[in-house]
């Protein structure tokens, strides 16, 4: 069964993403989880606060280079955690600060 969920442009839009990422990741239905493992760490990281968002871009090589569009870094290695990180730094934030902080609170609630 493929994903049905919400493409990423409607959770950005209706603020949904935190929301979404916490429910099918606690179905326990592979097919619906947005995120692998790997990837489910990498916004973990992110979401936890422990580096500047500029930090974890440089460490996870997704900078983007000079003159490029915020994101295009990470949009070439295919990662949605990264461009969300890398609209943050450039001020164009597409996931808020609510839901940043309910993924943090999930986060802590798993570990």
């Amino acid at each position: 069964m493929p994903y049905t969920g919400p493409s990423v442009p409607e959770m950005f839009s209706t603020h949904s993403f935190a929301q979404e990422v916490m429910s099918r990741h606690d179905g326990g239905n592979q097919e619906e989880m947005i995120f692998d493992d790997a990837n489910l760490e990498t916004l973990k990281e992110y979401c936890m606060g422990d580096a500047k968002p500029e930090e974890l871009l440089r460490n996870w090589g997704m900078e983007d280079a000079p003159g490029e569009a915020p994101g295009t870094g990470a949009q070439r290695q295919g990662s949605l955690v990264g461009y969300i990180v890398a609209k943050q730094v450039a001020g164009q934030a597409v996931v808020g600060e609510e839901e940043v902080q309910a993924l943090r609170g999930w986060f802590e609630r798993r570990d």
